[in-house]
């Protein structure tokens, strides 16, 4: 996989998370009112603008602890 490819599958995948996460959590929350995609969609937002940066730090960090506990 070239960097480009790894760079949108980073994004892409902090999309489809941030997405479900907001959803499952607004609709456990405030269920299915007149307010619920607005939330929702404010929910989202915040969560993508999170997500995304920490999609490129995370793995690293991840990956590190798993090597020490399991090698």
């Amino acid at each position: 996989m070239n960097n480009t490819q790894k760079i949108i599958s980073k994004i892409l995948m902090a999309f489809m998370m941030s997405l479900c996460i907001s959803f499952i959590l607004n609709f456990i929350n405030l269920g299915f009112g007149e307010m619920f995609l607005k939330s929702w969609m404010r929910s989202w937002t915040i969560a993508f603008l999170s997500a995304a940066p920490l999609a490129f730090f995370l793995p690293a960090l991840a990956n590190k602890i798993t090597v020490k506990y399991i090698s």
